[in-house]
């Protein structure tokens, strides 16, 4: 909002814009929208990659959405800076990209994603798994998944079953058809 000297009260700025100094002049803008002159008036335009989370002209990013890190004002997905990372930082006077957290099947060390254990959704480290993938169990002296119990979902280990797949009933440690 602004005051308008003219009609003496406040009046809301134009759409898109957070804060004003008339009605013909945008100082800041909601996000993913910057303020461009247009001829004697100052009004928010839509940054045109959507991977800005704010940005100083339709392609140069200020800022950018979760999961993607700014790289000389643009916006790049951490993923493909560094394998496995889902959030990241870069650092513009060391050219480097430090990440933060990795996507499930990778585990952080030292500010990279290592690979988990093969059938692994979540690991200790790159060769202990905590939690295998469905239908795989862990093995607690190697660290490995292993293949559970025939039509098993969930297991403890490769004898015991926890939750049977679809079509099948758990039967004390074992599953059978329905």
């Amino acid at each position: 909002m602004y005051f308008n000297t003219t009609v003496g009260r406040c009046e809301l700025c134009e759409l898109n814009c957070l804060n004003c100094s008339n009605s013909i002049t945008c100082n800041k803008c909601v996000l993913n929208f910057y303020p461009e002159t247009q001829g004697n008036s100052t009004v928010c335009v839509y940054c045109l990659t959507n991977e800005c989370l704010e940005c100083t002209s339709p392609t140069v990013c200020k800022t950018c959405n979760e999961g993607f890190t700014l790289v000389d004002g643009y916006c790049l997905l951490c993923s493909a800076i560094i394998p496995g990372c889902e959030n990241c930082t870069y650092n513009a006077t060391t050219k480097n990209a430090t990440c933060s957290l990795c996507v499930d099947g990778f585990i952080l060390a030292n500010t990279i994603c290592n690979l988990c254990p093969q059938n692994c959704g979540k690991c200790l480290n790159s060769s202990f798994c905590a939690i295998c993938d469905p239908g795989f169990t862990t093995n607690l002296t190697t660290g490995e998944c292993q293949p559970a119990a025939p039509n098993c979902l969930y297991a403890p280990n490769t004898t015991i079953c926890l939750t049977c797949v679809e079509g099948y009933y758990k039967n004390q440690n074992t599953c059978l058809p329905c």
